[in-house]
């Protein structure tokens, strides 16, 4: 099976003309699609380069899974433009994209076992046609392609379905139907099916959400693997950030119709570019200030907690003294003491605590009358002993983001 686009042929070129640039796995340009004239998703531009694990992130109803239809063709754009291998998707069919699209639903076929329906997707497979999804290729020198007899595209099936039984462990499941498969089971046998579209672009809208902890991990990691390995591309919506953070080479955050930022994991984590980012992805705590100072990507303001030190979102900013900014500050990054230390601390009280097991949840309120929250790491009470009076809060400045409005 192969899972990496075929390699473009070679072009003739000048001595001194730079290296070809690889184009891109799937890239989309001023992508709009709206719902009853209520726009849902305005003028999305993005890449996904061979071998990419690309996540999105945004809370419900914000287009996600619409975006990964709309790559997949199953619904049309109102405008805008879809390329794969740089060829223009309009001009294809939804089979010669070479996209395959799992959803939560494993839409594994219940009639069938689960090498009958390996066997049948894969004889469904449909060649891209002229223009190549991998490359340009003349229509004639596609039509002049080998085709293989009937006979010989049988034994391709099944080899091809023998193939995924392997690579996914389930060769000893192979005679069994879908009903007759555990939730674990299925969710690789409907990747298996996926992959026997063999598709350069894999479009995933968290297939993994009913698996347990360590079974999501490992069919993440199975993901990966793949992606390096064959340079297969790979699209994912899933609602569980922290399986996005271990996994995504590169992730976006989708709300209110655009992508807010798109970024490593850790810089959309740690340094959020709006707001919203912020408070979704890490339940940051947001206090309003005044600027004091900016400089060399920091920051001073005020604040009604005082005085906060912290570090610009956008580094190479230069704003005005009394221009307004909205302070970020992480839960975990808020740490208790006894003792003030030089800045950035926050006096008051602990109001209450819920223990989550490696981490607790703390309201503390400050002496102004503002609430924090705080998660507060290798916890050691429960109930009513959270409760604490003449308490500080401190963070450092690395870990504090401004965010210029």
């Amino acid at each position: 099976m192969n899972l990496s686009p075929p390699a473009a042929p070679a072009l003739a070129a000048a001595p001194a003309a730079p290296a070809a640039v690889a184009p891109a796995a799937i890239s989309v340009s001023a992508l709009r699609k709206s719902f009853s004239g209520t726009p849902l998703l305005d003028s999305l531009s993005f890449a996904v380069a061979p071998s990419e694990c690309f996540f999105i992130l945004g809370p419900s109803a914000s287009g996600k899974t619409t975006l990964l239809r709309l790559l997949a063709g199953i619904l049309p754009a109102d405008s805008g433009e879809i390329r794969i291998f740089d060829v223009d998707a309009a001009q294809l069919s939804r089979q010669s994209r070479r996209t395959a699209f799992l959803s939560q639903r494993d839409s594994l076929w219940p009639h069938l076992t689960l090498r009958e329906n390996l066997e049948f997707q894969h004889s469904q497979n449909t060649p891209a046609v002229a223009p190549s999804v991998a490359a340009p290729v003349a229509a004639a020198a596609v039509a002049a392609a080998a085709v293989p007899s009937a006979s010989a595209a049988i034994e391709q099936t099944r080899a091809a379905a023998q193939e995924l039984l392997t690579a996914f462990g389930l060769e000893a499941l192979a005679t069994r139907r879908p009903a007759e498969l555990s939730a674990s089971e299925r969710c690789r046998a409907a990747l298996a099916r996926a992959l026997a579209t063999d598709p350069a672009v894999l479009l995933l809208d968290d297939p993994f959400l009913c698996l347990a902890p360590d079974q999501r991990r490992r069919a993440w990691q199975h993901i990966r693997r793949l992606c390096a390995d064959t340079g297969l591309a790979a699209i994912c919506v899933t609602q569980h950030l922290p399986d996005a953070f271990a996994f995504a080479d590169r992730a976006a955050f989708l709300a209110n119709g655009f992508f807010h930022q798109i970024a490593s994991p850790c810089e959309l984590y740690r340094r959020p570019a709006t707001r919203l980012t912020g408070e979704f992805l890490s339940g940051a705590n947001v206090i309003e200030g005044i600027l004091l100072y900016a400089g060399a990507g920091e920051f001073i303001a005020k604040t009604p907690l005082g005085e906060i030190r912290g570090s610009l979102a956008d580094p190479a900013a230069d704003p005005k003294q009394g221009v307004r900014i909205d302070i970020l500050i992480r839960p975990e990054s808020l740490h208790l003491d006894t003792f003030p230390p030089e800045e950035n601390v926050f006096s008051g009280a602990i109001l209450s605590g819920d223990f989550c097991g490696e981490y607790s949840h703390l309201c503390f309120r400050s002496v102004s009358g503002h609430e924090l929250r705080v998660a507060d790491l290798n916890p050691r009470v429960t109930g009513s002993a959270f409760a604490q009076k003449d308490i500080y809060l401190w963070s450092l400045p690395e870990d504090i983001t401004g965010i210029l409005r």
